[in-house]
Order: C-alpha cells, then sequence, then structure tokens
C-alpha cells in the first residue's frame, strides 16, 4: 500500500483552530437534540403494482397505512398481474394507467407520502416499442472459435401489460433515444411525475456488445478492433489479448457511463424529475455508474450477501461528487415470507447505515386491493413489509428508529479522511472472458484483487474512507478532494492510467499521519463518522464549531463493554471541564451525557445487535451537564422472548412502550410502581406473533392464496413456495420476568 498525503484544508484547520479556542475560552453548547423529521428522513417503500389493477379504495388504504406508520413514500413498480383481476389490469404508460399514477400521486400528496416510479414495467429498461435490433446482444463462438454478434433475445423481467418486450441495449446511444420516446407521455398536460425515475438491478445477462461499439473502440483507444479480431477472440500472446480485452471493456464502459446513461439522466432532469440509480451489476466502473444519478442506489440481500464493504462503493459515488443522499433496496429476502421480525429488519438496515446509506427503501409492499381475502397480493421475493403482515403492528417502532438514524445522517457531512483507489484497469487487463460484472453477490472482483484485502484492513483498523476511480480523481480539482481528505491510498497497481498517475501526483507526497484512527474496531463495533456544522454563542457571538458524529453499531455476537478515546478528542491535553460526548439511543429516542475518565476516555456499553450515535461536542461542558449522577432507574426485564418477536408493554394500566428485538427491557417509572417485585405489579404484554403458522394452515388446506403471473410465489431459494411441511412456530414470553433496579 502506498499512501499519497494532501494537505489539511484550510476551512478544515480554521475550524480546528477556532474548536480549540473556543474550548479553552470556556464556550459551551447546548445539547444535541433529534432533527424535526422530513419526509425524506423516513424509510420508503417498494410498492409493486400486480397488472397496475390500482383502484382508489386500495391506495387510499394503503396510503394511510403507510402514513400512519411513519412512512414518507413508495416507490411504483408495475409488474406482472394477480389471476382473476385480468379485467382490471391497466397496459403501462396508457391513458387509464397513466391516470392510475396521477391518482396514486394526489392520495399519496394528501397523506404526506411522495411517490418514485421505475422507468419501466418490470426490469430492466425495455419494453415493445424498441425494435428487436435494439435489445441486448452477445458475442458467441462459432465452430471455429471466433466470436459472432447476436441478440440475447432477453427479456424485460417481470413486466406487466404493455410492458413485455425486449430489454434495451445498455451500450447503445439510439437504444436509450428509442426508449425515452415512449416516456414522452408525461410531457402531456397533466400528467403527473414522479420525485425519481428508477433504474432497477443491472440485469442485462449476457450483454456485452453493440452494433455502435466498433466505431466507439476506434475514436477512444485509437486503433481498429475489427483489425485486431483474432487477438480479441484469443489467437495470439496471451498479454496482447490481455491489452485488447482491456481496451474492449473500457469501451463498454465509456459508453455505458458517458454516452448512453447519461440520456437518462439528462432526458429526467429537463422535466424537473431526479434519478435514482442501481449500478452494481455492470461491467462498467460502478462508481462512476452510481455517480451519474442523484441518488446512488446500493444493496443488501439475503442472509449472505450484507458486505458494507461493497456497499461502500455507492456511498463512496456519492460523497466523493457531493451527492447528499445514498439509497439502497432493503431487506431483500431477508427470510422466508411472513416469517420476519422487525429485530432482523433493524439489524439489516444498520449495515446499510454503517455504508453510509441514508435513504432506506424497504423491499416491499405490495399493492393489494381492499376486498383481497388475506394475505393479499404478494411479491415473490419477500420482505413482506405490508398491511397484511402481523409485524405491521409495531412497526412504528422500527419507522421511528430509522427515521431518527435518517435525521442525524442527513443533517451531518461525511467525515472519511482516506481515498481508497480502485485500479479497476488491472482487473480488465485479463485475457479470459468478454465483460467482466461487478455484482453485491459474487465478489471476486473485489477481494480477488489487491482493493478487497486492502480496504478490509483499513476498515478493521478502524480507518474511515471513500473508494475513488480514475475519472474521478483526474477531476479532482472540481470536486474539490483537496479539500475534503487528507491521504490516497493505492494498492498494488500495474496498469494506472496516465492521466490518473498525474492525478495522484498532484495529491501530494507519502504520509498517513494525519489519517484518524479510531479505537471501536478492536472492540468489536462497527463505526461510521461524520461532521456536523454547529453554532454556538460566546458572549453573544455566534461562532461556527464541528461536532464529530460516531454511529456506532454492535453486530458482534455478545455485548461489548469498554473505555473508548475518539480521535476527536486527540488533541487535548487536559479534560478537566471539557464537553464529554452524548449518547443518543435511536432506538428509545433518549440522549444522556457521558462522563470523561481521567484518561480522557468514555464508558460505552452496547448490546448485540443494538446501535447509538456518540455526539462529540468541541465546548467546554454547559453548567448542568456532565458529572451529574443520573437517578436510580427501575428496568422491566421480560427474559427470552421466544423468536424474538416484539411486545407491547403495558405496567398497572400505563402502556410504556414496545420492544422490538433482546434484551426486552423497558424503564418503569417508580411513581408507577405498586411494589418492588414484578408480581407486585399488574403487567400486560402483548407479543405480536408472526404469520408462519397460519400460512402453513393455508398451504395444509390448500387454500388458493398464490394466484399469481409470471413467477407467482416462490421461496428463498427460488423454488416453489410450500410452507405445508414447516414446524408450528412457538410464541410468547418465556421470562423470567423480573423487576431490576440500576444505578449509574
Amino acid at each position: 500500500m502506498q499512501i499519497m498525503n494532501d494537505r489539511l484544508p484550510k476551512m478544515a484547520k480554521t475550524l480546528c483552530a477556532l474548536m480549540l479556542f473556543a474550548a479553552a475560552d470556556g464556550l459551551t453548547a447546548a445539547p444535541p437534540a433529534w432533527p424535526s423529521p422530513v419526509r425524506d428522513m423516513k424509510p420508503w417503500a417498494y410498492n409493486w403494482w400486480m397488472g397496475s389493477a390500482v383502484d382508489e379504495a386500495g391506495l387510499e388504504f394503503q396510503c394511510k397505512e403507510l402514513a400512519e406508520k411513519g412512512f414518507g413514500g413508495f416507490h411504483v413498480i408495475p409488474i406482472y398481474g394477480a389471476k382473476g383481476y385480468e379485467a382490471k389490469w391497466k397496459a403501462y404508460l396508457s391513458p387509464e394507467w397513466m391516470e392510475a399514477f396521477a391518482m396514486a400521486k394526489r392520495i399519496g400528496e394528501r397523506h404526506g407520502l411522495g411517490v418514485d416510479l421505475t422507468m419501466g414495467s418490470g426490469w430492466c429498461f425495455g419494453g415493445p416499442w424498441l425494435k428487436k435490433e435494439e435489445g441486448c446482444w452477445k458475442l458467441t463462438p462459432d465452430k471455429d472459435g471466433r466470436l459472432v454478434p447476436q441478440l440475447t433475445g432477453q427479456q424485460v423481467k417481470r413486466a406487466g401489460l404493455g410492458g413485455q418486450g425486449p430489454m434495451m441495449n445498455p451500450f447503445s446511444p439510439g437504444a436509450m433515444d428509442s426508449f425515452l420516446k415512449k416516456f414522452e407521455v408525461f410531457d402531456k398536460p397533466g400528467a403527473a411525475l414522479p420525485e425519481h425515475f428508477y433504474h432497477d438491478s443491472y440485469e442485462y445477462f449476457g450483454a456485452c456488445w453493440s452494433p455502435e461499439l466498433p466505431a466507439a473502440f476506434k475514436a477512444r483507444r485509437g486503433y481498429d478492433l475489427m483489425a485486431k479480431w483474432d487477438v480479441f477472440c484469443g489467437k495470439g500472446d496471451q498479454e496482447e489479448i490481455a491489452r485488447v480485452k482491456c481496451d474492449y471493456r473500457e469501451t463498454l464502459d465509456d459508453l455505458l457511463v458517458e454516452e448512453v446513461f447519461p440520456k437518462w439522466v439528462d432526458w429526467c432532469h429537463a422535466r424537473g424529475v431526479k434519478t435514482r440509480n442501481e449500478a452494481h451489476g455492470s461491467p462498467a466502473n460502478v462508481l462512476d455508474f452510481y455517480a451519474l444519478a442523484d441518488i446512488p442506489e446500493t444493496e443488501m440481500f439475503g442472509k449472505g450477501d450484507r458486505d458494507v464493504l461493497i456497499s461502500k462503493f455507492a456511498s463512496s459515488a456519492a460523497h466523493v461528487t457531493r451527492k447528499s443522499y445514498v439509497a439502497a433496496e432493503s431487506c431483500t429476502w431477508i427470510a422466508e415470507h411472513f416469517t420476519e421480525t422487525l429485530a432482523e429488519v433493524k439489524t439489516f438496515v444498520d449495515r446499510l447505515f454503517l455504508s453510509g446509506v441514508n435513504r432506506v427503501f424497504y423491499h416491499g409492499c405490495c399493492y393489494s386491493p381492499v376486498e383481497a381475502p388475506w394475505p393479499g397480493w404478494c411479491f415473490y421475493a419477500s420482505l413482506e413489509m405490508n398491511p397484511r403482515n402481523p409485524i405491521w403492528r409495531d412497526v412504528g417502532t422500527l419507522n421511528a428508529y430509522v427515521t431518527r438514524c435518517q435525521s442525524i445522517f442527513q443533517s451531518c457531512e461525511p467525515d472519511n479522511d482516506l481515498l481508497v483507489y480502485w485500479p479497476l484497469r488491472d482487473y480488465w487487463w485479463d485475457p479470459d472472458g468478454l465483460e467482466k460484472r461487478m455484482s453485491v453477490h459474487k465478489r471476486e472482483w473485489f477481494y480477488g484483487q489487491p482493493i478487497g484485502p486492502l480496504a478490509k484492513k483499513l476498515y478493521d483498523e478502524g480507518y474511515a474512507f471513500d473508494y475513488v476511480s480514475d475519472r474521478m480523481l483526474q477531476n479532482a480539482a472540481a470536486l474539490g478532494l483537496k479539500d475534503r481528505y487528507v491521504a490516497l491510498a493505492v494498492p498494488p497497481c500495474r496498469h494506472m492510467p496516465e492521466k490518473t498517475k498525474a492525478a495522484v501526483a498532484a495529491l501530494g507526497l507519502p504520509d498517513a499521519s494525519k489519517a484518524r484512527r479510531e479505537p471501536f474496531a478492536a472492540a468489536g463495533l462497527m463505526f461510521t463518522r461524520m461532521r456536523h456544522p454547529r453554532t454556538h454563542e460566546r458572549n453573544g457571538v455566534r461562532l461556527l464549531g464541528v461536532t464529530t458524529v460516531y454511529f456506532l453499531a454492535n453486530q458482534s455476537g455478545s455485548a461489548v463493554k469498554g473505555h473508548f478515546r475518539p480521535s476527536c478528542y486527540n488533541h487535548r491535553t487536559s479534560f478537566d471541564g471539557a464537553m464529554p460526548p452524548f449518547l443518543m439511543d435511536p432506538l428509545t429516542g433518549r440522549i444522556r451525557q457521558l462522563d470523561f475518565a481521567s484518561d480522557g476516555t468514555v464508558e460505552l456499553s452496547l448490546e448485540n445487535g443494538h446501535s447509538c450515535f456518540l455526539w462529540c461536542e468541541q465546548g467546554m461542558r454547559t453548567r448542568d451537564g456532565g458529572g451529574v449522577k443520573s437517578p436510580p432507574r427501575t428496568w422491566l426485564d421480560l427474559g427470552e422472548v421466544i423468536g424474538n418477536e416484539s411486545v407491547r408493554v403495558t405496567v398497572n394500566g400505563k402502556y410504556l412502550g414496545t420492544l422490538i428485538m433482546p434484551p426486552y427491557r423497558i424503564e418503569v417509572p417508580e411513581k408507577l410502581l405498586k411494589g418492588p417485585k414484578a408480581e407486585d405489579n399488574d403487567i400486560v404484554l402483548d407479543v405480536c406473533e408472526r404469520a408462519a403458522n397460519r400460512i402453513r394452515d393455508l398451504d395444509r388446506k390448500g387454500v388458493k392464496w398464490k394466484y399469481f403471473t409470471d413467477i407467482n410465489v416462490v421461496d428463498i431459494n427460488y423454488k416453489k413456495f410450500d410452507a405445508s411441511q414447516w414446524p408450528v412456530q412457538q410464541h410468547g414470553v418465556k421470562g423470567p420476568i423480573r423487576l431490576v433496579r440500576e444505578v449509574r
């Protein structure tokens, strides 16, 4: 690893000086508070429209439920239909469909909800209005081993009425023009527009060619690919084959990132609509592809694809190019249908937050008509985040947590010291294969290259960083990278472009001394670091300072307790009178001030699965804050709750709150208690059971609740869904239930 140092930005030096001066001069600051939430701070949900058979009553019910449970909006995805409702299906982009979307917008806005829209029916881009030749192209070997261009024949996935057709060639500017032409229906007077148009998962499988590619290759690479076709087909020197293949892969990248998808972004912006884009899965530089959109969007999937270092590609694209939001398709296939818990959703979402995400989109909520019998209409892939799922009863508690978290993330700026260069050309310099896709599921492109082990080492050792691409480094001046990062880490690299070498040289000499190392990772805590501009007052004068804010999450498998000294306090030589950090619990909303130990550390205790914010002011201790012992507290501890389900707690007639995860413990006001023991009090515990047993019963009785076209309903392994052989699940509070008195 080579570290290229950059000088601290002038503004940061000024702020540091101001903070030190302020602390020495007795400057104080008010305790932090949770920002007042707006709808972008709340979680949103994917909203599948089966056959687009929506009506006013169903949309009214859905929007009312979403608003009441603390959602900020929903993202419409028109897909295949439900059997028996064919008469209500609406052809995508037809006048009837446009009226339905306008109705959804009106009803959503009446309930304070925003509305986004996938551009297309199903995914990816494509449709029946495209010519066959504007579909995806592949290269296949003939009998002599020479590669021959052919159409893949791939159709739009999960499309509904009016959307079935060839998937668009992602490397063809002309195909994008044809695709966008159909959407001029949104230019008609009175047409409702979404807040964002969306490009879903990059699943143009096998697409690796375009009729326009040879001309683009010659213009960009400076020689004729067709003259090197034998080499490209694998004949000759391996190094020459690798070089030609690399140039080919870079041309695919150029077409997608610089020619084709900018047309989409420009088209949307011309109509006042912003864009969200899932770039992962593409063979292009995903950092640059993410960065094209107003909101880069990542995803985590199932049990095994929850890699923070992979999802950091989306947040890095946003951070480096100064975009405010990073979104995530969240909780896809978190568990089988109707077996999910709010506890699992919470820990899943925390990994997204740790990767830099600040806009959660649950995957998701299937529209269902009011009259449909339980469980209503179901999308083939869980999470079943909808009003028919029993966990919906308590989802407001989870959403309040997500909203508090996102209110802090969105009011702060990322505070990452390092840039980590991604030497993608080294990965492209390979004589084998054709296009090289960068997936969130198969990650050899990352961990099989030097960048993966380097990024993991930096992360595990407590450094905060963003990835950076060749284009970004070459545009460093316009992006202001020298003002925001202190060093550049370069993995072992053989094929760095000359323009990138010049950009790296301009960033300075090797010196990693200014990169801060946080102590949390060594204890098993995961973190992300931010900064928050704060206004303070001294003698009636308003001064600007910077607060360091940490999001900490414990996913180690056991409780973590220890003393920590965050790097933001390393400049201090004395902690006498200094303001200790505030601990903000986004699950309960409580905020309390910690105390410094004599060595400048603070004690933190975090249960497994839990998280918190550490709000580190740089002023002096407030008159009434810190150093004051908290009064004794009494907790009601429920012990074990079978299946980690949610529990509403009422003590002596007063509702105290809803617990969604272990440890199931809630504070009880002393004056509310009738006696010191649990049995002295009237305790009501209302457990929200999951629907697994009911689904099992439906399948055992042969009830026809899976009546959808296309893929219908499948299990987590994409096999036919059948719950009839599931074991009966147990529910309830196992205990022991006790009152615990704690003194802090």
